[in-house]
């Protein structure tokens, strides 16, 4: 991993750490708080890089709603099979 990419890393853990301490602050459980965040730092990183794609003539909002959709889907599915005891 370069400098950079470790940076924009340290970048995103902050933003989720922000946002999950906001999401605190209006009462939501520190689990509830810390999923959420980290759902949206990856929905938002990864519909930044769609955009920011040179070929790209999406515009990032319309990206950004699709990234957080098929990340919504993804997680519905992880309950999709047999339901695992906590600390497997």
């Amino acid at each position: 991993m370069g400098k950079r990419s470790g940076l924009r890393s340290a970048q995103w853990r902050m933003l989720a750490s922000v946002m999950a301490e906001a999401l605190r602050a209006r009462g939501t459980d520190e689990t509830t708080a810390r999923l959420a965040a980290e759902v949206g730092v990856l929905a938002f990183s990864t519909a930044y890089a769609r955009w920011a794609a040179p070929d790209n003539r999406q515009p990032f909002a319309e990206i950004a709603r699709a990234a957080l959709r098929d990340l919504q889907a993804r997680v519905a599915t992880l309950g999709a099979g047999e339901p695992a005891a906590l600390g497997d």
